[in-house]
């Protein structure tokens, strides 16, 4: 499902919108949560160096994308997206 999204153009779409580029960081999140419930879980029902590595690859997997996102969403917000006086939040 990862794949097929990322070969459309719903990505930049998405990136391009000022509110949905903000939800990038969700998959690095909760890559990085499952990888610690299969540490904490996992290693009863899988062993313990089963869980460690799947562990291991969905912290890196996790760290990784969230430092890609942490640098792109900001660029994104200072370079591309526009944003209208008239379009405020009620809170400002």
């Amino acid at each position: 499902m990862a794949a097929c999204y990322l070969r459309q153009r719903a990505i930049r779409s998405h990136a391009a919108d000022p509110v949905m580029a903000q939800f990038f960081g969700a998959p690095p999140m909760a890559l990085l949560t499952v990888g610690a419930g299969a540490l904490l879980l996992g290693k009863d029902v899988i062993g313990f160096d089963a869980a460690v590595g799947v562990d291991w690859v969905l912290w890196l997997t996790g760290t990784a994308l969230g430092l890609v996102t942490a640098c792109t969403v900001p660029y994104l917000m200072v370079t591309r997206h526009r944003f209208a006086r008239t379009r405020r939040s009620a809170a400002s």
